[in-house]
């Protein structure tokens, strides 16, 4: 086995260090001022609320037996309830960063955090 040289250390540790900057910098994309919560349940659009606050607002969406029900607080929206069978909605928790998403398969209903006026598809998916 070669003995690792000098220089392959040092492109190692440069390596290592882009690779967790790159981690924590896509970590750190809070939610911009105007950003909104966008929910959309069998592909249409039915609730769109600015994040401006840290009032507390929640809603039951769907109809029974394919409900969930989702909360706002200031700028963090997450799926409280959910009569799905995996609650894997449920599960994710909060999200408050810029694109987030949550997903109820079962139930087609999305919870998205988008910035006023970005754009749908990003520069590098065209």
């Amino acid at each position: 086995m070669k003995k690792m040289k000098r220089a392959d250390f040092l492109m190692g540790a440069a390596a290592l260090a882009v690779s967790v900057l790159g981690i924590a910098w896509s970590q750190a994309s809070p939610v911009k001022p105007g950003a909104e919560m966008i929910v959309r349940q069998h592909n249409h659009e039915v609730l769109r609320v600015e994040l401006t606050d840290n009032s507390e607002e929640t809603w039951t969406l769907g109809e029974p037996g394919h409900q969930n029900v989702v909360q706002r607080k200031g700028t963090r929206a997450r799926v409280v309830k959910a009569d799905c069978p995996d609650q894997i909605c449920v599960k994710q928790g909060w999200v408050d960063k810029d694109g987030d998403q949550l997903l109820c398969v079962p139930h087609r209903l999305l919870v998205e955090i988008r910035s006023k006026g970005a754009k749908t598809i990003d520069a590098l998916a065209r």
